[in-house]
């Protein structure tokens, strides 16, 4: 067997293969002697068939064959050979066999992992959260404990601050219902402007049964042709209007708080304020790692094998059909929106594993069974994850990720940065 290599593009290659003649007779003797065995012909015994017989009467059988074989026992061999580091499965082309005389050439093109040059891995400049619990956000928790336990008793009419349950039924023009637009069943918490300002302000002095024409102004989107607002109306029921009375915030609200080792309300007050800070500094910690990983990423450019992206958005495709099996899924439109995604996460992964190679870094298959020791689980079942080929590798590249991020951060130039102003809702 022969082979040449040649450019493609600057992660293509394509392998020239030629089978001489003399390997090809081998493989035509083997598929023959085989044939022998099964051929049935009239006036010979099954298996006695002579071989110049079956040549003749099975020749393009044979010929099919050989050059199947022939490119099964190559193929690898071939990539072996080549020396490239392949990323994805080959394409054969340009396939040429008209005689085991002749010989037999054929094409394989293949994609090949990039070879990654690393410029700068160190010394990232990398913004990272301050950690910062304001008042606001334990008040802010504080208060949806009250309305958690808060009373409840119907009142009268609409009025600020009250929870509205309505229908509403989307109106078209005269005001004739829109069949299949209606809403069953929604709250609103009149004042607040969650739901629409100009919405709520309507309903207010409305009573239980009573119904109302609501309407609305939208004003146009950007890219629409219509530059006037549009007025959308509503015909609204009234089911039911509640009223909340929240319980008084002390000491023996807080003792009366169940899964709560606090006796007082300072005690609440700091354990909420402790709570929030493990939420934050989470928070903050993961949007250090997003930071830090895209750093290294602009810092390091290189391409990725296209084959690489396609077997990724393949995965996402799959996984979402299998959450949505009664939904129809637009495979196009997911491979647009995952796409860059699925480039930075392949770029991510060669990329650490290049700064793992250069800093010889790596993981042992005790710290892996150390990390399964500390799973909640039965003995028997971490002695079957730590025979469990997959789970172990997840494991590892799980364990050298952490590695190789605690290797950029202890390098890295942080600098600290005020948080963004968030509420309790940002962080719970």
């Amino acid at each position: 067997m022969q082979i040449n290599v040649t450019d493609a593009g600057s992660l293509v290659r394509k392998i020239r293969v030629r089978i001489e003649p003399e390997e090809l007779a081998e493989i035509e003797a083997k598929v023959v002697q085989a044939l022998q065995k099964q051929a049935e012909v009239p006036g010979f015994r099954k298996g006695k068939v002579p071989a110049n017989i079956v040549r003749k009467r099975y020749a393009e059988t044979i010929r099919q064959e050989v050059a199947e074989k022939a490119i099964a026992d190559t193929y690898y061999k071939a990539i072996e050979q080549s020396e490239l580091e392949v990323a994805t499965e080959g394409r054969i082309s340009d396939f040429q066999f008209q005689s085991v005389d002749q010989g037999l050439e054929y094409e394989v093109e293949v994609e090949v992992m990039p070879e990654i040059e690393l410029k700068k891995y160190k010394g990232l400049r990398v913004e990272k959260e301050k950690v910062r619990v304001t008042d606001q956000m334990v008040e802010e928790i504080l208060e949806r404990l009250q309305d958690q336990y808060a009373t409840v008793r119907e009142a009268e009419e609409v009025k600020e601050g009250l929870v509205v349950t309505l229908d509403v039924q989307e109106l078209g023009e005269g005001d004739v219902p829109v069949i299949g637009r209606k809403h069953e069943g929604v709250r609103i918490k009149v004042g607040t402007g969650e739901f629409d300002p100009e919405f709520e302000r309507q309903l207010l002095g409305a009573k239980v049964g009573e119904q109302r024409v609501v309407r609305r102004e939208v004003p146009p989107t950007p890219d629409a042709q219509q530059q006037q607002p549009t007025t959308e109306s509503y015909r609204v029921t009234i089911t039911k209007i509640e009223e909340k009375e929240l319980p008084e915030l002390n000491d023996e609200f807080v003792k009366n708080l169940p899964d709560s080792d606090a006796n007082t309300l300072e005690e609440l007050k700091a354990s909420i304020r402790e709570s929030l800070s493990h939420a934050l500094q989470k928070e903050a910690d993961r949007n250090f790692r997003e930071r830090l990983i895209n750093e290294a990423l602009k810092e390091n450019p290189f391409e990725v094998p296209e084959g690489m992206v396609e077997h990724y958005l393949q995965h996402v495709i799959e996984d979402i059909k299998q959450q949505y099996q009664n939904e129809k899924i637009d495979e196009e439109f997911i491979r647009q929106q995952f796409r860059a995604q699925a480039i930075n996460n392949i770029r991510w992964y060669m990329l650490k594993r290049k700064i793992a190679e250069v800093e010889q870094l790596d993981v042992s298959m005790e710290e892996v069974h150390q990390v399964i020791d500390t799973i909640p689980a039965s003995d028997a079942e971490k002695e079957q994850a730590k025979n469990n080929p997959r789970v172990v590798d997840r494991l590892r590249d799980d364990l050298l990720e952490q590695k190789v991020l605690k290797l950029l951060e202890t390098n890295a130039e942080i600098i600290e940065i005020e948080p963004q102003e968030a509420s309790e809702s940002d962080v719970s």
